[in-house]
């Protein structure tokens, strides 16, 4: 199993009033791997390691490695399919923190390149928890 990905993203960073929204350039790439233990059951883990930039961060940069565990249940050619996961990060370098989130996400299959996520998580950075939603939608070449 493996995995890549960089773009903009939004991450907590600590100011003089506690925590606040900004934006990151966010890349992380991880290997590890996958069993499918009976049909419509894959179970994964990974290590990772995670490499954020941006002008609110410690010395505009956060580095470190994580790892992520998680089940996804469904067939690959299923419209509907769901994903348990965990995953920590532990920074490092620069901005220095760990960063911990858990969810649950259902993936709608509207065609062979396009999917509709509904995804609900708990994170956890800088000592501060919180709950999080999202509807996504995805687009894949």
């Amino acid at each position: 199993a493996w995995k890549l990905g960089t773009g903009l993203q939004t991450r907590r960073v600590p100011d003089p009033d506690g925590l606040d929204d900004a934006s990151v350039w966010g890349t992380h790439a991880g290997i590890g791997l996958a069993w499918d233990p009976t049909p419509g059951v894959l179970l994964y883990g990974l290590g990772d390691l995670r490499l954020d930039v941006g002008p609110d961060l410690k010395g505009s940069v956060s580095f470190g490695p994580g790892a992520k565990i998680g089940v996804f249940a469904g067939t690959a050619g299923m419209r509907w399919r769901g994903h348990l996961f965990g995953e920590v990060t532990r920074f490092g370098l620069g901005d220095t923190t760990t960063r911990i989130r858990a969810g649950l996400e259902a993936r709608l299959t509207l065609s062979r390149h396009t999917a509709l996520i509904l995804e609900a998580d708990f994170n956890r950075i800088y000592g501060e928890s919180w709950p999080a939603a999202s509807i996504q939608l995805n687009r894949h070449f």
